[in-house]
This record gives C-alpha cells, sequence and structure tokens, in this order.
C-alpha cells in the first residue's frame, strides 16, 4: 500500500435511517511525498432520499471525477482509492460484466444502482493513471477517522441534494427489533408466508420485495428478507400486506409467486421454511 509517488484518496459514504432517507459523503486526498502538500479535503456533500451503498458508490465517483480532473496539473503516476464499503471494492470489477449481461449479475438477478455504475465505468474509462480500488477498514487511521466523520457530518446538514437517481418504491416500518438491512431469502422450493413491508421496482418486469417471515415457534413474523416478484402478480403486491408465496430454488437470485393473500394474521399456518 505504501508508495511515496502515489495519491491516495480516502472515501467514505454514509446514510441515516437507511433506505430512502438522508445520507452524505466526503473524500480527503492523501498527496505524494513530492508535492510536499497536507492532507486536504477534496469533496463533502449531502444528499435527501437515498441509501448507504449509493453514498459510498458516489463517493468513489466523485474521487474519480477529481482524479480527472487534477491528475495532468499535479502530476501523479498512480492513485489509490481507499474505501470501507465492501459494495464497492468487491464490485467494481465485475461491472462491465454486468454490462454485457443487460446489467444482471451471473445469477441473473437485477443489478441495483445501475445508472451510478453506468456512470463509474464512464469516468473511470477516463482517467490516464495507474488506477487502484481496494478496500481498508474504517475509522482504523487519522485520516479514515475523519473522513467517516465528515460523511456523517454531511448526512446531518441541514441543506441537502435529492439524489433524483433513487428510486424508492414504497416502504412502511418492518416491526422488528432486527437491525441491518435485508437478506437475500434462502430460496428452495419451499412455501412460506411472508409480510411486506417495502418493494422497489428492479427491472421493466421486476419488483424487488423486503419481508418479515411468519414463523410457527414464535407464532409471530420476524427476519428481513429480500425476493423478486415478476409478472401481473406485481400489482398484488402491498405493504402490511400478508401472503402465501411459493419461492423458486435460487438463494442467489430467489423469486417467488402468490400462493394466496392472507387478509387474517395467521394462527395455525405451518409454512416451510427452509
Amino acid at each position: 500500500m505504501h508508495d511515496p509517488r502515489a495519491l491516495k484518496i480516502h472515501i467514505d459514504g454514509s446514510a441515516f435511517r437507511n433506505p430512502g432517507h438522508e445520507g452524505g459523503l466526503a473524500g480527503i486526498a492523501e498527496f505524494p511525498e513530492s508535492l510536499a502538500r497536507d492532507p486536504e479535503v477534496i469533496f463533502q456533500e449531502s444528499f435527501d432520499g437515498t441509501t448507504n451503498n449509493r453514498m459510498e458508490l458516489k463517493a468513489c465517483i466523485r474521487s474519480l471525477e477529481w482524479v480527472e480532473d487534477n491528475s495532468k496539473p499535479l502530476g501523479f503516476p498512480r492513485v489509490i482509492i481507499l474505501s470501507d464499503s465492501k459494495y464497492v471494492t468487491d464490485n467494481h470489477r465485475l461491472v462491465p460484466s454486468w454490462r454485457k449481461n443487460g446489467w444482471r449479475n451471473r445469477h441473473g438477478r437485477p443489478i441495483e444502482n445501475k445508472e451510478l455504475w453506468r456512470k463509474f465505468l464512464s469516468v473511470r474509462s477516463r482517467i490516464r493513471v495507474i488506477l487502484e480500488i481496494t478496500w481498508s477498514a474504517g475509522k482504523s487511521t487519522a485520516i479514515s477517522k475523519l473522513v467517516d466523520r465528515l460523511a456523517k457530518e454531511s448526512a446531518k446538514a441541514p441543506l441537502k441534494t435529492k439524489d433524483s437517481g433513487y428510486q424508492p418504491g414504497k416502504v412502511s416500518r418492518h416491526r422488528t427489533d432486527e437491525r441491518g438491512a435485508a437478506l437475500l431469502f434462502p430460496a428452495n422450493n419451499q412455501k412460506a408466508i411472508i409480510k411486506v413491508y417495502a418493494h422497489d421496482p428492479a427491472s421493466k418486469n421486476e419488483c424487488k420485495v423486503r419481508f418479515l417471515i411468519f414463523r410457527e415457534d414464535e407464532n409471530r413474523f420476524m427476519g428481513k428478507y429480500a425476493a423478486y416478484i415478476k409478472g401481473p402478480q406485481i400489482a398484488d403486491i402491498h405493504r402490511h400486506s400478508r401472503y402465501k408465496v411459493l419461492f423458486n430454488d435460487s438463494p442467489e437470485y430467489p423469486v417467488f409467486q402468490i400462493v394466496e393473500t392472507l387478509h387474517t394474521k395467521p394462527q395455525s399456518a405451518k409454512p416451510e421454511i427452509g
């Protein structure tokens, strides 16, 4: 990682009440030793109606734009962008294959935030210096702690720009104590009873649905999962509604069909949970 000739850009994105609310991003340039220049905040922006992943990816794009504008006048031969976002660092090399595959991953699942990934590819193609995008543990150094704080401060700032590319769909409170993002449901041809708390457009004829699952042993809905629904049944999906559904057999691309719409809380149903 240490290269005295390289410019390092530390980036971070933050979102509160994720997804769909306030967010921020920041970037700090750590200059090559030859420039004898102190680290500098090169961008700090605030957004409304966004997600954590979008803020992390936007921070990466902003850093690329800064490199495009400054690499020639400052004369650095190599750039290292450091992010604590696995979403960015694990996926940026896959974007050309996603584009070739119609913006779907190797399992066929639609890619989220594809307009940002398109912009990433466009800006990345114009960079004329050696470029590396790598993962770095958040808040592990003085600079990474600072960029984390700046991103959070941006998310809390009163003046924000609307994140126009974000399509929030419809979301309601999920009424569960579990934190974190919804996980892809481990589909294995099972039947289950779900309670929908959010649904978002995923493609022209496809919707991503986030839901709780009914556990008979607990006699309640719990967990936070995501899966997809296609075709005419998209119109039948509503927040707070309960459905008996049948999943496919792909945990990497879970898709379900509605078997029955339930109008009362299940009491003795026995969903098959894999």
